[in-house]
């Protein structure tokens, strides 16, 4: 790892730390990349050489990363993007003033000397833990960079102001360097200063909403989250919010209409819920509640080494 000056090329020589990607788990070090180590601020550009690491091969097109903000200065934003791009009019986890850490997951492509880039808005600690690789040939087509479908602050994507309670529809296929007649897409959605608390439901626009929930909220939070929304026939994603609130939505990578690799089934469906005892479908069984292991109304579960259903 690297820091540079942004607009610069030259490497930072007071950064006086590496970041590691370690092991085959991939769990990360701390990132020090400011002027004189430590934190990441505004001034400088991470590069991360993603492709030194031993599990990732030189050709991957992508990393999926979970990255971390801890013990901000101020509340601000981190954003992902290859190396060798412009630094993109988008973000991939927001973070507030004072002690704590924000994760997300984020899938990045992987961009010049195999590195992906970060910046942050604001002074902020930064954990890197590598999750895995896109290889080369995969269906999943990262975009050159992130880029922005929606702000509902400025009215980009859709007109502007708040919305719900209820459904907004966005196109996605055919904007943004996402063609038509792409079946899925990577974005990170972001819910921005919610009325109450509440959740976001992404889902294709011709299915009903689903019992489901992809970003979870309280009044006034900025809170974002890596989603994999299936499109409707018309290219298009549908996003349903309980609350008045803004919403931000940026396109990562996309998945063409009959690839192999990755199948999304019609619409979002719910496996858990511990607190209703709401639990799995048995395959072929009617999905009512009660039909999972520890259900109510189910069959009682034993501990072994896995939960499983006792006779």
């Amino acid at each position: 790892m690297v820091c540079r000056r942004r607009r610069l090329r030259g490497t930072c020589a007071a950064a006086v730390a590496t970041a590691l990607l370690l092991g085959g788990l991939g769990m990360g070090d701390l990132a020090h990349a400011g002027p004189t180590g430590g934190a990441l601020n505004k001034a400088y550009e991470l590069w991360l050489a993603v492709t030194a690491h031993e599990a990732v091969p030189d050709d991957a097109v992508a990393a999926v990363l979970n990255v971390t903000a801890v013990d901000a200065q101020r509340a601000g934003y981190l954003t992902v993007y290859p190396c060798g791009q412009p630094e993109p009019l988008a973000s991939n986890l927001n973070y507030t003033a004072g002690p704590g850490a924000v994760p997300n997951a984020v899938v990045a492509g992987i961009g010049e000397d195999g590195s992906v880039c970060l910046v942050s808005m604001s002074t902020v600690d930064v954990v890197i833990d590598l999750v895995g690789y896109v290889p080369a040939g995969s269906p999943l087509t990262p975009l050159a960079a992130p880029r922005r479908l929606l702000d509902t602050r400025d009215g980009n994507g859709a007109a502007a102001g708040v919305t719900g309670p209820g459904v907004l529809a966005l196109q996605v296929a055919g904007r943004e360097g996402i063609p038509t007649g792409t079946a899925a897409v990577v974005v990170n959605t972001t819910v921005v200063t919610p009325a109450g608390p509440g959740f976001v439901t992404v889902f294709p626009c011709d299915q009903p909403i689903p019992q489901a929930s992809n970003v979870n909220f309280v009044a006034g939070d900025i809170r974002p989250n890596l989603v994999i929304a299936r499109l409707d026939v018309l290219g298009r994603a549908c996003f349903y919010s309980n609350q008045p609130t803004h919403l931000v939505v940026d396109a990562i990578a996309h998945l063409p209409s009959g690839s192999t690799g990755y199948t999304a089934i019609d619409n979002p469906q719910r496996l858990l819920d511990s607190r209703t005892g709401a639990g799995p479908r048995r395959r072929g069984g009617s999905g009512r509640r009660g039909s999972g292991c520890g259900s109510v109304g189910g069959p009682a579960c034993r501990r072994t080494r896995r939960r499983r259903c006792s006779t």
